[in-house]
């Protein structure tokens, strides 16, 4: 057998196996595992915000609730569901939840530092969910330790829960849930915050 049908009846393999261990965690346990996702970040996120140091002053609240009535002025956490504008992960116009607006009204230091902090909660979160759910997440080898298929990857805009398959170099990777920010405008009335969101994937 040649190396390049070698190659190619491993990767079939490889593909038939991540599309059937796709296809059952979402028919069987999506809707439960996002559930439960969203509650515990909510309340992660909630924690993150009770404990901030930065704060907007009274004055600059004022001023710009006199501009713009609905101004977002604390950093708040919105758990009923958020447009989004555009994301780099959906590309289209869509609601997500939970998700916390950060106001522009704080410098960008403390913008990137809090939303390092919700990352840290969404990162925590993943993983809690992997070790809740050890019988959808994990599965058993013969000699008795515990591995799993689902991964998570961070970058500095996004924490990313993904189903990941690897055989022979050979590696397909598909997100499940995400954590990301979607950035606002400055000098805009409407979009003067930044906004980090949890989002699931079709």
């Amino acid at each position: 057998m040649s190396n390049k049908l070698s190659s190619f009846i491993l990767s079939e393999n490889l593909k038939n196996k991540h599309v059937l261990a796709l296809h059952k965690f979402k028919s069987l346990f999506k809707d439960q595992v996002t559930l439960d996702v969203r509650a515990d970040l909510s309340k992660r996120w909630d924690s993150v915000i009770a404990k901030l140091d930065a704060k907007v002053p009274a004055k600059e609240k004022r001023e710009a609730r006199l501009k713009y009535e609905k101004a977002v002025t604390d950093v708040t956490l919105f758990t009923r569901p958020t447009k989004l504008y555009s994301s780099s992960e959906l590309g289209r116009v869509t609601e997500v939840s939970p998700a916390v607006k950060v106001p522009h009204l704080l410098s960008k230091e403390e913008r990137n530092l809090i939303s390092k902090q919700l990352f840290d909660a969404g990162e925590e979160a993943f993983k809690a969910a992997i070790s809740m759910w050890r019988d959808v997440f994990q599965r058993e080898r013969f000699d008795g330790t515990w591995v799993t298929d689902f991964i998570i990857r961070r970058d500095e805009r996004s924490v990313r829960l993904l189903l990941s398959s690897k055989h022979t170099g050979v590696e397909h990777e598909t997100p499940l849930f995400y954590v990301s920010i979607e950035h606002g405008k400055a000098g805009s009335k409407t979009r003067a915050y930044d906004m980090v969101y949890f989002g699931v994937t079709s």
